[in-house]
Protein backbone atom coordinates (compact mmCIF):
# COMPACT_ATOMS: atom_id res chain seq x y z
CA UNK A 1 0.00 0.00 0.00
CA UNK A 2 1.09 3.75 -0.68
CA UNK A 3 1.32 5.98 2.03
CA UNK A 4 0.45 9.67 1.91
CA UNK A 5 3.86 10.34 1.14
CA UNK A 6 4.83 8.15 -1.23
CA UNK A 7 1.68 9.50 -3.12
CA UNK A 8 2.99 12.73 -2.91
CA UNK A 9 6.40 12.10 -4.26
CA UNK A 10 4.79 9.76 -6.78
CA UNK A 11 2.12 12.56 -7.66
CA UNK A 12 5.15 15.09 -8.04
CA UNK A 13 7.30 12.64 -10.03
CA UNK A 14 4.64 12.48 -12.68
CA UNK A 15 4.39 15.76 -12.64
CA UNK A 16 7.93 16.89 -13.45
CA UNK A 17 7.43 13.71 -16.36
CA UNK A 18 4.93 15.65 -17.84
CA UNK A 19 7.04 18.72 -18.33
CA UNK A 20 9.70 16.88 -19.53
CA UNK A 21 7.57 15.01 -21.82
CA UNK A 22 5.99 18.36 -23.14
CA UNK A 23 9.53 19.88 -23.30
CA UNK A 24 10.17 16.80 -25.23
CA UNK A 25 7.73 17.30 -27.82
CA UNK A 26 8.45 21.13 -28.50
CA UNK A 27 12.11 20.26 -29.48
CA UNK A 28 10.83 17.58 -31.96
CA UNK A 29 8.38 20.12 -33.21
CA UNK A 30 11.18 22.83 -34.01
CA UNK A 31 13.40 19.67 -35.28
CA UNK A 32 11.24 18.49 -37.66
CA UNK A 33 7.87 20.26 -37.67
CA UNK A 34 5.91 18.39 -40.39
CA UNK A 35 6.59 14.85 -38.60
CA UNK A 36 6.23 16.07 -35.40
CA UNK A 37 3.38 18.16 -35.93
CA UNK A 38 1.40 15.13 -37.36
CA UNK A 39 2.48 12.88 -34.23
CA UNK A 40 2.38 15.76 -31.73
CA UNK A 41 -0.73 18.00 -32.74
CA UNK A 42 -0.05 21.49 -31.21
CA UNK A 43 -3.98 21.84 -29.94
CA UNK A 44 -5.87 25.31 -30.95
CA UNK A 45 -8.56 27.21 -29.48
CA UNK A 46 -11.76 28.45 -31.28
CA UNK A 47 -10.39 31.54 -32.46
CA UNK A 48 -7.25 29.77 -34.24
CA UNK A 49 -8.95 26.85 -35.82
CA UNK A 50 -11.19 29.62 -37.52
CA UNK A 51 -8.37 31.02 -39.19
CA UNK A 52 -7.09 27.47 -40.20
CA UNK A 53 -9.87 26.44 -42.35
CA UNK A 54 -11.04 27.81 -45.49
CA UNK A 55 -15.16 29.36 -45.21
CA UNK A 56 -16.45 26.26 -46.81
CA UNK A 57 -14.51 23.46 -44.71
CA UNK A 58 -16.85 21.20 -42.18
CA UNK A 59 -14.08 20.62 -39.66
CA UNK A 60 -15.67 17.63 -37.25
CA UNK A 61 -14.65 16.58 -33.83
CA UNK A 62 -16.37 13.89 -31.35
CA UNK A 63 -16.33 13.13 -27.72
CA UNK A 64 -17.50 9.93 -27.06
CA UNK A 65 -18.89 9.58 -23.46
CA UNK A 66 -20.68 6.35 -21.83
CA UNK A 67 -23.90 7.44 -22.34
CA UNK A 68 -23.76 9.57 -25.76
CA UNK A 69 -21.59 11.23 -27.87
CA UNK A 70 -21.48 14.87 -29.07
CA UNK A 71 -20.28 16.02 -32.44
CA UNK A 72 -18.81 19.80 -32.65
CA UNK A 73 -19.10 20.93 -35.79
CA UNK A 74 -16.82 23.72 -37.11
CA UNK A 75 -18.07 25.63 -40.69
CA UNK A 76 -17.71 28.36 -41.77
CA UNK A 77 -16.36 30.21 -38.67
CA UNK A 78 -19.34 29.28 -36.50
CA UNK A 79 -19.20 26.02 -33.77
CA UNK A 80 -22.16 23.93 -33.36
CA UNK A 81 -22.85 21.04 -31.06
CA UNK A 82 -24.74 18.25 -31.85
CA UNK A 83 -25.84 15.31 -29.00
CA UNK A 84 -26.02 12.05 -30.95
CA UNK A 85 -27.52 9.36 -28.38
CA UNK A 86 -25.54 6.68 -28.62
CA UNK A 87 -23.57 4.83 -26.22
CA UNK A 88 -19.86 3.53 -26.25
CA UNK A 89 -20.50 0.44 -26.08
CA UNK A 90 -23.07 0.41 -29.20
CA UNK A 91 -20.77 2.49 -31.14
CA UNK A 92 -17.75 0.43 -30.18
CA UNK A 93 -19.89 -3.06 -31.32
CA UNK A 94 -20.69 -1.02 -34.62
CA UNK A 95 -17.02 0.04 -35.17
CA UNK A 96 -15.87 -3.73 -34.75
CA UNK A 97 -18.66 -4.92 -37.24
CA UNK A 98 -17.56 -2.40 -39.57
CA UNK A 99 -14.38 -3.57 -39.20
CA UNK A 100 -15.30 -7.09 -39.77
CA UNK A 101 -16.88 -6.18 -42.90
CA UNK A 102 -13.05 -5.31 -44.77
CA UNK A 103 -10.28 -6.01 -42.49
CA UNK A 104 -7.82 -4.00 -45.15
CA UNK A 105 -9.44 -1.14 -44.48
CA UNK A 106 -8.88 -1.22 -41.14
CA UNK A 107 -6.57 1.91 -39.81
CA UNK A 108 -6.29 0.39 -36.32
CA UNK A 109 -4.94 -2.98 -37.45
CA UNK A 110 -2.79 -4.10 -35.22
CA UNK A 111 -2.24 -1.92 -32.86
Amino acid sequence: MVGVGNGKALLDGLGELKVKRSAIREKLRKASSKPASLEYPKPVNLEEAKRLFDPGTLFPSFSVGEEKTELFALLGGELKVFDIHVKRKDLEKAIRGYRLLDPSRDAFKGH
